[in-house]
């Protein structure tokens, strides 16, 4: 169950998981966006980017840039200071802290694809959007797909998408957990259950898109990063990681 909660989605993609998510005191789940926040557990998981980014490397990384222990880095996240901030105080140029979070990300992603752990593919989308990075911060950043995973901002509750999944499936969520822990697909799910798999992909993503226009109506998120969220939604054709035809995928297990 926490394996499947941990990948269970991505989106907005992306790529949905997602996807994604990166709360100020974790990594906004994940790997490399375009803007992240970096926080204490693990991997990241979602859509194109495999379990290939050690967070706790990023974080060591960047706490060596500012020249303080992880413990250090640690303790003044909890206290609430932005990078910025934390930068100031260490007189490290905030750039340099972001490029030396892009480095380790970079070298983590080219040792995965060394390993085939990852394809050509994945491996070019991932480290673009580490190039187009310029924050550390979630829903920051100025080029190109900006904010991939930190536009969600912890708008979409996967347990809440799962459900919905399930119901379509005619399943309990206990049901279609256990299922998916025995290494089902999830168009293997669907054709069990009798299921259409579009069906399926299609409440995930009425879900989702439910979710994101009452974050919009609630002010959590503003029109911008909803249009993005929206339109990966939309893009999405599979709840399977790597596949479909757009790009924007997601293995919501």
């Amino acid at each position: 169950m926490k394996r499947y909660s941990k990948i269970f989605l991505v989106l907005a993609l992306l790529t949905l998981a997602s996807v994604f998510t990166y709360n100020q005191g974790v990594w906004a789940q994940s790997g490399p966006s375009d803007s992240a926040e970096i926080a204490q557990n693990g991997r990241g998981n979602r859509g194109d980017r495999p379990n290939v980014i050690d967070r706790e490397v990023v974080k060591a990384a960047i706490a060596s840039s500012l020249n303080m222990t992880v413990e250090q880095l640690d303790a003044a996240k909890e206290a609430g200071q932005s990078w910025e901030e934390i930068a100031e105080t260490q007189g490290v140029p905030y750039e340099n802290v972001v490029a030396a979070a892009k480095a380790s990300m970079t070298a983590q992603v080219n040792q995965a694809l060394a390993n085939g752990e990852i394809n050509q593919e994945q491996a070019t989308r991932m480290l673009e959007r580490i190039d187009n990075m310029d924050s550390l911060k979630r829903g920051r950043g100025s080029r190109g797909d900006r904010g991939n995973r930190a536009d969600r901002a912890n708008v979409i509750d996967r347990e809440v998408v799962k459900s919905t999944i399930a119901s379509t499936l005619n399943m309990t969520v206990e049901q279609l957990d256990a299922a998916k822990e025995a290494g089902q697909s999830w168009e293997e799910i669907a054709e069990t259950q009798g299921v259409p798999y579009e069906n399926v992909v299609a409440a995930a993503k009425v879900s989702m898109t439910a979710q994101v226009n009452q974050a919009l109506a609630n002010g959590e998120i503003d029109q911008e990063q909803a249009d993005r969220l929206l339109e990966r939604i939309d893009n999405m054709d599979s709840l399977e990681r790597g596949r479909g035809n757009r790009g924007d995928q997601a293995d919501l297990a």
